[in-house]
């Protein structure tokens, strides 16, 4: 069978539906297996980079811990560096996968199941990302364990749950474990999809994780129901996570931390990167992968009408912050934002202005939303903008503490940059890259339920005999070539029979 290719049209106002609905429904299931079959350069040299990163990342975290923490940059007055604001933008990044896919699950909106997919992908490795940059925050990384809220961890005490510490670790272990089922739940059917048209070690793997799915009406029921509760429940997760991170600063008299707004204030810019994310990964994975036919140019106009109404939120919340840092007539505060806008950290803080809040501004031109790569070189300047944004969040408030002899500046090192940019990158990068191979890119069958539905060769059924009521029953259904049904038809009959005649 050829190949089908949906064109996307000259004009991107022409392309009015999301995906081409006459796409055949074996060629859905045939490009999945050729995205996992498929081994480019592209994609290898992308994994060597990434595993590469990892190793030497490794490599220096380990000499840090061996030779201690005098190796990084944070001092008596900056006690967190680029840790929390790793830890923060990555928690971030996590939350456009439940948008992306709980959220607009219950919108019913179908153009987010070509994409969802990927947004899942990027929360549960982001979330991945959390707890290992909070196991190396501890200083002493074997001691995790000790934060788990179990009797037995080798001390018999409970961990304090007045501790910040104490509050994300429990919040992200919820939010990851209800992320990751609620992503596996909606590949089951996917994997039993892929189970019988693979060899080799998928064919295995695909056999276990499809947990004998045939397809039933029960099954399919079951599904639903789960699915729907979950998504349900990681909805309100996605908000509390990340408003709990807040409430970890908002609790602190730190000068630039104690603002109650900062709770939306971290939703809005999480579901802002979160969305760049998205754009970052779909984008490179389309054009490696030739999913021209599944992932649309309307796709990425969506995401940019998306991105520009986060956009505007994000520049409200910055404005209520300079507006607030006035309105306290505290000079603390009033000191540590003037040390962003006007001080020692207003290049930084100008370019997050720039990328996150003039920049989007570009999006209102459908054109811009249409251009890929625009699209991409813009998401990753956001991204390194909200990253920029989490640290001065951070180390403004910082170095300018309640006593003034205490003020230092803080300028990270190589070790720093390392430990918690790169490999946090790297290993999400790395574990992308892996999953491309063993996890079904799009959602089969919500992708089959927007398509045309192939139709039945018909074939010719029994004469009806109208004095039978039987007969009508028979003459009523349509038989499947394909299958005995008739044997089952055959049944129903003499059951009818044999109630008439109790019945005379």
């Amino acid at each position: 069978m050829a190949k089908h290719t949906a064109k996307e049209p000259i004009d991107p106002r022409l392309d009015d539906s999301t995906i081409d609905e006459n796409i055949p429904w074996p060629n859905v299931n045939r490009d999945m297996i050729r995205v996992l079959n498929t081994n480019t350069w592209m994609y290898y040299g992308g994994l060597a980079f990434f595993v590469t990163m990892v190793l030497i990342s490794a490599a220096i975290f380990y000499n840090m811990t061996t030779r201690g923490l005098g190796l990084l940059g944070e001092n008596n007055a900056v006690f967190w560096g680029l840790d929390i604001p790793a830890f923060i933008f990555w928690i971030g990044l996590s939350h456009a996968g439940t948008f992306l896919s709980a959220v607009l699950f219950y919108a019913r909106s179908n153009w987010r199941r070509s994409i969802y997919r990927y947004a899942e992908l990027m929360t549960l490795f982001s979330l991945l990302n959390v707890f290992m940059i909070l196991t190396i925050h501890l200083g002493r990384p074997w001691r995790f364990w000790f934060g788990m809220p179990v009797p037995f961890n080798g001390r018999f005490l409970w961990p304090s749950y007045r501790s910040p510490l104490a509050w994300d670790l429990i919040a992200i272990t919820t939010y990851t474990t209800g992320s990751a089922l609620f992503l596996y739940l909606g590949m089951v059917p996917d994997f039993a999809g892929l189970r019988d048209h693979v060899g080799g070690w998928r064919n295995k793997v695909f056999k276990v994780a499809s947990l004998g799915w045939r397809g039933t009406d029960k099954e399919w029921k079951f599904l639903v129901q789960a699915y729907s509760l979950i998504g349900a429940m990681i909805i309100p997760l996605m908000a509390s996570v990340h408003s709990l991170v807040a409430w970890d600063f908002v609790n602190t008299m730190v000068p630039g931390f104690h603002n109650t707004m900062f709770a939306p204030f971290f939703v809005a810019g999480a579901l802002y990167s979160g969305i760049a994310g998205v754009i970052m990964l779909v984008i490179p994975i389309r054009r490696m992968f030739h999913l021209e036919d599944y992932i649309r140019i309307s796709h990425f106009d969506k995401l940019g009408r998306l991105m520009l109404l986060l956009a505007f939120v994000w520049v409200y919340f910055q404005s209520i912050e300079a507006w607030g840092a006035w309105y306290k007539q505290d000079s603390f505060e009033t000191f540590a934002f003037l040390a962003k806008a006007i001080g020692p950290w207003a290049p930084w803080y100008w370019f997050m202005i720039a990328v996150c809040g003039v920049m989007p501004m570009a999006l209102f031109s459908r054109k811009v939303r249409t251009n890929l790569p625009v699209m991409l070189g813009g998401s990753i300047l956001i991204n390194i903008g909200m990253f920029i944004e989490r640290f001065l969040i951070i180390v403004p408030g910082e170095s300018i503490t309640h006593l003034p002899s205490t003020w230092k500046y803080y300028v990270p090192t190589v070790h720093e940059v390392f430990i918690y940019i790169i490999l946090p990158l790297s290993l999400f990068g790395t574990l992308f890259m892996l999953s491309l191979k063993i996890v079904p890119h799009l959602s089969l069958y919500e992708i089959k339920e927007i398509l045309t539905v192939p139709m039945r060769p018909a074939v010719e059924t029994p004469e009806a005999i109208p004095k039978s009521r039987a007969h009508d029953i028979k003459a009523e259904i349509e038989v499947d070539s394909e299958t005995e049904l008739f044997s089952d038809v055959d049944d129903i009959i003499d059951e009818k029979k044999e109630e008439g005649e109790e019945d005379g």
